[in-house]
């Protein structure tokens, strides 16, 4: 439950908070260049909460479960993929960011979209549904 926390928990408040404090207090291009610092980071966070997850869907046997855990490891593997093209595409040195990026970027912000709906999914299907049973019957499961 805690990589959960810090996996989606983390996602929602740098989405929301974070990003446009940001870019309102420096703009869009330099928090661009914070944010693809961060999501290195996020990437293993996010890399270990799929194993997790379909490690629980080998143990739990429901389709639910694989349908989440394969959802996340497709994203997950396609943002992998779209960060290092976008990556690619800036000129660090230059602090130089090309119009061509920001197409390739709508693409990477919907994969997140499906990253962090994905994460619903998953407090729906078991994280909140453990803990409530964990509470009530006083197990640590």
């Amino acid at each position: 439950m805690l990589l959960f926390a810090v996996w989606w928990g983390g996602l929602t408040f740098y989405a929301l908070i974070v990003v446009p404090i940001g870019t309102d207090q420096i703009g869009s291009v330099e928090q661009g260049f914070i944010t693809q610092q961060v999501t290195r980071w996020h990437n293993a966070i996010v890399t270990l909460m799929t194993i997790v997850v379909l490690i629980e869907a080998s143990v739990r046997r429901r389709l639910a479960w694989w349908s989440a855990g394969i959802a996340l490891a497709v994203v997950t593997a396609l943002l992998f993929v779209t960060h290092w093209q976008l990556s690619g595409m800036i000129d660090f040195a230059g602090r130089i960011v090309p119009a061509s990026f920001y197409r390739l970027h709508s693409v990477y912000l919907w994969l997140t979209a499906v990253e962090w709906a994905t994460g619903i999914a998953l407090a729906v299907l078991g994280v909140l549904p453990d803990a409530i049973a964990r509470t009530e019957d006083g197990s640590s499961r």
